[in-house]
C-alpha cells in the first residue's frame, strides 16, 4: 500500500506541477501547454494505462484547482484531453490483444444503448452547439467503465483503485475541516481570487450562521458526497475485511473522523442522509452488525435533523438555493409535461453560455437538484429509465459479490461498499444531481467497473469448481 501510495503521489505532483508550471511559463502559447499534456498523459496510459486510470480518479476531486492552472477558456479540457489517450492507448491495447475487449452482456448493452440515445439528444437541442456542451457534462465517464472493465481483467489488483479513491477524499476532507475551522482564505475568498485553493465558482452559502466547508470542490453537497464514499468504504473494511483492520486499523479510525466532520462540516443533508441509507443498505448484508449499524443510522438522522429543530434559534436553516429551488420547481414540472419521453435535448449552464457566447434563449440548468427532474428533462423517460437500469444493474453486480461465499475478504468488503454507496448515491440524487460532479461521476463509473468485475469473477470461480 505504501508503494502504490508513493507512486500515486509522484505522478500527480509530476502532472500538476509540471502543468502549473508550463502554464504560467508560456501563457501565451495555448498549444504548447496542451500538447506537452497530451504527450505526458498519452505517455503514461501506454506504458501504464492501469496507473494512470488510478491519476485520473485521484486528480478528479481536485478539478476545480486544475482548472485555474492552464489558460484556456475551455476550463475542462484536463479532463477530455485525459479520457481521450485512456481511449486511444485502451482501443490500441484492444486491437493488438494486449487487453480484451468488452463482454457481450445486459450490462454493457445497456451502457452502450444509453450512451447512442445521449448521442441523439445530441440533434434534438436547441443547437449543435448546446447539444455537445450538453452531452460532456452528462456522459463524460461512461468509457471510463469500459476501460477499468478490460484492464481489471488483465491486472486483477482492485486495491490501489479504492486507495485513490480514499487518499483523495482525505485530502480534500482535512482541507474542508481546515476551512470550517478557521475560517481561511481557503474557505471564504472574494471573486477572483488567486489563491490556488480557492473555488471562485462558489457563492458561499451559510447554515446556523456558520460558513459551510466546499474545501477544493464545486459545492458543499459535492464535498459532503464524496465524504460519504470514503467513510462507508472504511467503515465496511474496519468490521468485514480482517486483514486490513489489523493492518491500518488506527489510520482508517483517523481517516474516518476527519472525513465525518468535514461531512458535519458540509452542513450537506443530501450526503447526511445519503450516509444514513448507505449504512442500512450495508446492514442488510452484514446482519452481525446490525446493532452498531443501526445506532449509527439513528445518530445520523437526528444530526441532520438539528438544523431544523434549531431554526428558530440560529437563523435559517434554508439556503438561497433551497428558495430557488421551491420557486423553479413548478416550472421544470410543466417543462416535464412537454416532452415526458423524449426530453427536450441537452440544458447548459448560464456560465457556460456564457463561454460559449450564446445571447439565444436557452434551456438552462440550475435552481432544481432532483436528479429525476435534471436527467428527463433533458433526455426523456426513456433516458432516465437507462441510466436507472445501469445503476441497478451495479447494484445487483455489488450486492452479488458481497454475498458470495467464495470470494475474498477483499473483494466481498469491497462489494459491499460499493453497494451502500451506490445507495447513498440514489438517495443524495433526490437533492443532488450527483452524477453531474466530476469527482462522482468519476468514481460512480469506476466502482460500477469494480463491482462488475467482481461479480464476473465470482461466476469464474464457480465454473471453475464445477
Amino acid at each position: 500500500m505504501n508503494r502504490s501510495l508513493y507512486r500515486l503521489l509522484m505522478w500527480a505532483a509530476w502532472i500538476m506541477m509540471s502543468w502549473f508550471v508550463a502554464s504560467q511559463i508560456i501563457r501565451f502559447n495555448k498549444m504548447t501547454v496542451i500538447m506537452a499534456f497530451i504527450l505526458s498523459a498519452l505517455i503514461l496510459s501506454f506504458l501504464r494505462i492501469d496507473w494512470a486510470i488510478v491519476l485520473l480518479v485521484f486528480l478528479c476531486p481536485f478539478h476545480y484547482v486544475l482548472k485555474e492552472m492552464y489558460p484556456s477558456i475551455y476550463t475542462d479540457i484536463w479532463r477530455e484531453i485525459f479520457l481521450a489517450c485512456l481511449l486511444v492507448s485502451w482501443f490500441i491495447q484492444v486491437i493488438a490483444k494486449k487487453l480484451p475487449a468488452p463482454s457481450k452482456n445486459v450490462l454493457n448493452n445497456v451502457i452502450i444503448g444509453y450512451l447512442m440515445w445521449g448521442i441523439l439528444e445530441i440533434f434534438r437541442s436547441v443547437n449543435l452547439l448546446i447539444g455537445l456542451a450538453g452531452f460532456r457534462f452528462m456522459f463524460p465517464f461512461i468509457p471510463l467503465y469500459f476501460v477499468a472493465l478490460s484492464v481489471f481483467e488483465t491486472k486483477e489488483k482492485i486495491g490501489k483503485y479504492v486507495n485513490a479513491i480514499l487518499i483523495s477524499g482525505f485530502i480534500a476532507g482535512i482541507i474542508g475541516v481546515i476551512q470550517f475551522i478557521t475560517v481561511s482564505l481557503l474557505h471564504v475568498v472574494t471573486p477572483g481570487s488567486s489563491i490556488i485553493f480557492a473555488n471562485k465558482y462558489v457563492n458561499m452559502s451559510s447554515k446556523l450562521g456558520l460558513y459551510r466547508a466546499v474545501s477544493v470542490l464545486a459545492s458543499d453537497n459535492e464535498f459532503g458526497a464524496l465524504m460519504v464514499v470514503g467513510v462507508l468504504f472504511l467503515l465496511v473494511f474496519i468490521f468485514y475485511y480482517p486483514e486490513y483492520r489489523k493492518r491500518h486499523y488506527k489510520k482508517a479510525v483517523f481517516a474516518i473522523l476527519i472525513m465525518f466532520a468535514a461531512l458535519l462540516f458540509s452542513m450537506s443533508r443530501s450526503a447526511m442522509l445519503g450516509l444514513g441509507a448507505g449504512i442500512l443498505a450495508i446492514n442488510v448484508l452484514k446482519v452481525r452488525m446490525k446493532m452498531i449499524l443501526c445506532t449509527s443510522f439513528i445518530v445520523i438522522l437526528l444530526i441532520m435533523l438539528l438544523p431544523f429543530a434549531a431554526k428558530g434559534l440560529f437563523g435559517p436553516v434554508f439556503t438561497l438555493s433551497d428558495d430557488y429551488f421551491l420557486v423553479t420547481l413548478n416550472r421544470h414540472w410543466d417543462l416535464f409535461l412537454q416532452s415526458p419521453l423524449w426530453g427536450h435535448g441537452f440544458f447548459i449552464t448560464q456560465s457556460v453560455a456564457d463561454k460559449l457566447r450564446i445571447s439565444t434563449a436557452v434551456n438552462l440548468v440550475g435552481g432544481i437538484d432532483i436528479d429525476f427532474f435534471h436527467i428527463a428533462n433533458q433526455i426523456g423517460l426513456i433516458g432516465f429509465l437507462l441510466h436507472s437500469l445501469i445503476w441497478f444493474l451495479f447494484l445487483k453486480a455489488a450486492y452479488l459479490g458481497a454475498k458470495s461465499p467464495i470470494l475474498s475478504d477483499e473483494y466481498r468488503a469491497v462489494s459491499a461498499a460499493i453497494f451502500g454507496i451506490l445507495v447513498a448515491f440514489k438517495v443524495m440524487s433526490l437533492h443532488l444531481t450527483v452524477w453531474d460532479y466530476v469527482s462522482i461521476a468519476c468514481t460512480y463509473y469506476l466502482l460500477g467497473a469494480i463491482a462488475t468485475f467482481i461479480y464476473i469473477k465470482s461466476k469464474e470461480v464457480l465454473v471453475e469448481k464445477a
